[in-house]
């Protein structure tokens, strides 16, 4: 610590101190993102930057220690100043009681937040704290060659983002993200120019002849690398403060008032006019950008908190509940805001608006004038414009860009305040609290920085190690990172996600994602990982109410609606797993309707049915891997497992892409769907008259009702009275497994038929008719009756895969009543029997009970095949689709 002359300190250690001191903020600047400096681009994954350092932090335990117990003493100014009349400003009492206010009213946030973290405390009050250091600490404290070290930062950023340019990877430079970078390379693009005019001045020994001429060079080649890499950067808030700048201090300036007026209007004028011209495509920026509703949204937010906020770091927590349905829409929407992009909202939902204000003053009083030498003009430049992007992004809590903008905003405070550091001049009282405060600041900032960078290099390890998909590995490295920093919820999500989603261990993975729940219950995917751990558990109804809150925090996700449709299936909640497969479908639309445009969907699921009708598996697969595509429909539904089981059938039925035998049963589905479209075959009667004989060219003509049906003809009814939205089911012999009775309901009535007579009856439920045509054969078995037949469902294999109940919803919402009928899906359709036949008292229940008829899935089992390359499927022998082929059903093909 540097004291006065007197002072018993050794002259080594003052100048040791001194030199720390000193060293500190252009360390902070550079020492970022260390493995920015030295990992190369193309090494096999992006460039994402997880070891960071605390810098802010540090300069901030830095700024509070000076603050709190450093006298302040005027400076010698070059002009006396008249004396003050009456009691003089006591500098020293304001320093410490704001430095300590601020503190304090940023701590009973936290605490109010209900997450109180020393770190993000200091942190918050460093945006404070910083410029008033950097504003009042003694000349010595300051880096010697100030442009010197900011024109080496902006040459480092430079160099590193031309190198990734020139080897094809995003230019993010050491920012670690295209739009901090553009903000940092703009911010520093004065400081290489002024330090080259002070290089090529004449009175550094060179001749002035060629002076000129060379910096005119060099202010050309470092305009022209910026300009490229901010247009690699596609920063549009980088321009826009650009050119906000240039017009304000620039161009303004040199013209009079009423010139000005003038101007002004002549702007606005163009700016009317350009708006006119391009409304469209304004509107639709506007619509695409995420920040219109974010910055609406934090408004909601802050006046429901506007004294204290919600606490330094709570902004994630809290906002995720204040987030617009069209925010949840959007293609881009991230599953957790950490913040709203505008730095002033910020402050101001995390701090409350008293601190908020205070900020703005801060930040944008010393913005107002423009000085007029070359170094405090850059100082000026480089402030504004990490200012002024920061109403826009996250430049202010990203280092360095954060580091710089406070430390000019600082230097730009310095010339106002004629107040300096002497620590030397404390009493012994401050001068020992000082001494304490010192190490104590020192212990905390290595603490934090070891954490922060073990955390960092952790996180790193594990992201390596799923690349290499050694997920063990990975899940070790997370859980580490818990250890060392246990209230950062992203270590126990991530290591609770590798372990359930990767490793498949729901021992490892429910305690992890238990303790992030805790922390916050709406972070991130938690509670679709926490719903995945309890099913791999088999607790599914545990997990229902995690995948219920799942759906309701991303509205727009498929994969929530995947998980609670199956929860729902496997629990036998069927209403609402109805509701999750609409709510699926809808939103499967709504992303391809964003991902193609609603014209190219219906496009593509045009092409998709014309391929379908005329038997074209190739460009049937082609367009249906296309309306897949983020649906997150693979598996199947619960009861597909079960009959796999039973009937032998492969389970990679459910995990494959859509093929040649999807394309085969849609092809059977759709060439019915078009006989009934076609006929308007509505009706149960015109149904049974247009199924008894082949199908001419003219209108049915009317048969008689009690002609037997064969079981192709049976096999036909079904399929052409499901397309005719119908349910329908069989009975079987319990002898020889022929159809027994075809059971269809039309929605108002139940009909039941005898294929072997051709005899069908009408009724009001399945239970009177079935009682009435045949009595049960039961038998006595411990007092209970034991029924011999079950109603049976008819479904194809294919029909309990999730790609295929998707895409039946998907069509319907996308072509109409064009699209082929599924329907729901079988265990859905069981469960509609189950309550149809359920109607009469339980003593005349002959067929109670129902279950899926197996022997498709036999049939099934012989034929199916999944091969990389799609054949074509023949076309029939004749253009009719009411007989279906001599094996059976449609959908056994």
């Amino acid at each position: 610590m540097p004291s006065s002359e007197h002072s018993s300190t050794p002259p080594f250690l003052r100048l040791g101190v001194l030199a720390a001191i000193r060293l500190l903020p252009p360390t902070c600047l550079f020492l970022t993102f260390p493995l920015a400096l030295v990992r190369p681009v193309h090494t096999g994954f992006p460039l994402l930057f997880h070891v960071a350092l605390p810098t802010q932090i540090w300069l901030g335990l830095l700024a509070l220690a000076f603050l709190l117990f450093c006298p302040l003493t005027p400076v010698l100014q070059r002009h006396a100043q008249p004396p003050v009349r009456g009691r003089p400003f006591n500098w020293n009492a304001a320093a410490r009681l704001g430095s300590a206010t601020i503190l304090a009213v940023i701590g009973l946030s936290a605490v109010r937040g209900g997450s109180f973290r020393a770190d993000s405390v200091v942190f918050s009050a460093s945006f404070f704290l910083i410029p008033a250091y950097f504003a009042l600490c003694p000349r010595s404290f300051l880096p010697r060659r100030m442009a010197w070290v900011l024109a080496a930062l902006w040459t480092v950023q430079a160099g590193h983002g031309l190198w990734q340019f020139a080897a094809g990877s995003e230019v993010v430079g050491l920012a670690g993200n295209r739009n901090w970078m553009a903000a940092l390379l703009l911010a520093l693009s004065p400081w290489p120019l002024l330090v080259l005019g002070e290089y090529m001045a004449p009175n550094r020994g060179r001749p002035a002849r060629f002076a000129p001429i060379l910096a005119m060079l060099g202010t050309v080649a470092v305009s022209l690398l910026v300009g490229v890499l901010l247009w690699q950067c596609a920063s549009r808030a980088a321009w826009l403060v650009l050119g906000a700048y240039v017009l304000a201090f620039l161009v303004l300036p040199r013209f009079s008032k009423p010139g000005r007026l003038l101007f002004l209007l002549g702007v606005g004028a163009i700016a009317v006019a350009a708006v006119g011209l391009s409304g469209d495509w304004l509107r639709e920026q506007w619509r695409r950008d995420i920040r219109p509703p974010l910055w609406q949204q934090t408004a909601r937010l802050i006046l429901d908190h506007p004294l204290l906020g919600v606490g330094p770091g709570n902004f994630r927590r809290a906002y995720e509940l204040y987030k617009s349905p069209a925010q949840r829409a959007r293609p881009d929407v991230a599953p957790v805001t950490e913040h709203p992009h505008n730095e002033v909202l910020n402050l101001a939902a995390t701090l409350g608006v008293p601190l908020a204000l205070t900020w703005v003053a801060l930040a944008f009083l010393p913005l107002l004038r423009r000085p007029r030498d070359r170094f405090h003009g850059g100082l000026h430049f480089t402030a504004s414009v990490v200012v002024g992007c920061a109403m826009f992004d996250k430049t202010l809590v990203q280092s360095p860009s954060s580091i710089l903008g406070l430390l000019c905003l600082g230097l730009l405070w310095r010339r106002l305040l004629h107040r300096r550091f002497r620590p030397g001049t404390a009493g012994p009282l401050a001068r020992g609290l000082f001494t304490l405060a010192v190490p104590a600041a020192i212990g905390a900032g290595v603490f934090w920085g070891v954490r922060s960078a073990g955390t960092g290099w952790l996180f790193r390890d594990a992201y390596l190690s799923e690349l290499q998909r050694d997920y063990a590995g990975a899940f070790a490295a997370y859980r580490a990172a818990s250890r060392l920093d246990p209230d950062n919820i992203r270590t126990h999500f991530l290591a609770g996600d590798v372990a359930v989603n990767k490793l498949r261990d729901p021992r490892l993975a429910l305690p992890r994602l238990r303790q992030a729940y805790r922390m916050d219950p709406n972070f991130a995917h938690v509670n679709r990982d926490i719903g995945l751990t309890l099913g791999l558990m088999g607790r599914n109804a545990d997990a229902l109410a995690f995948f219920e809150r799942e759906v309701a925090l991303y509205p727009f996700d498929p994969t929530a609606y995947r998980n609670l449709y199956v929860c729902c299936l496997g629990t036998g909640a069927f209403d609402r797993a109805r509701n999750a497969l609409h709510g699926w479908s809808a939103a499967v639309v709504h992303r391809l309707s964003q991902k193609l445009g609603r014209n190219e969907l219906r496009a593509v699921a045009v092409r998709w049915l014309m391929a379908v009708r005329r038997g074209d598996a190739r460009t049937a697969v082609a367009s249906a891997q296309r309306l897949l595509t983020a649906s997150a429909a693979t598996g199947a539904e619960p009861a597909f497992y079960r009959m796999c089981k039973e009937s032998g059938l492969s389970r990679n039925l459910a995990v494959a892409d859509f093929g040649e035998a999807d394309a085969a049963r849609w092809h059977a589905l759709s060439r019915a769907r078009t006989v009934v479209r076609r006929n308007a075959l509505e009706t149960v009667p015109a149904l049974l008259d247009f199924v008894s004989r082949p199908l001419p060219s003219g209108p049915p003509s009317p048969l008689a009702k009690q002609q037997p049906l064969t079981e192709n003809e049976a096999y036909q009814l079904l399929g052409l009275s499901r397309q005719a939205g119908m349910a329908t089911a069989v009975t079987r012999s319990p002898k020889d497994r022929t159809l027994e009775y075809l059971l269809i309901h039309d929605g108002e009535k139940a009909w039941l038929l005898r294929p072997a007579t051709g005899a069908w009856f009408c009724g009001t439920s399945f239970s009177e008719l079935l009682a009435s045509v045949q009595k049960p054969q039961a038998t006595k078995t411990a007092g209970k009756h034991t029924t011999t037949r079950k109603v049976l469902i008819l479904a194809s294999p294919l029909d309990f895969c999730l790609r295929t109940q998707v895409l039946g919803r998907v069509l319907q919402l996308t072509l109409g009543a064009a699209a082929p009928v599924f329907g729901d899906s079988p265990s859905l359709r069981r469960q509609t029997w189950l309550d149809l036949l359920g109607a009469a008292p339980r003593e005349t229940r002959p067929f109670e009970r129902t279950d899926f008829d197996l022997m498709m899935f036999a049939d099934f089992r012989k034929q199916w095949r999944i091969t990389s390359r799609p054949v074509k499927i023949l076309a029939p022998s004749r253009p009719t689709a009411s007989r279906a082929p001599s094996r059976g059903p449609p959908g056994r093909r």
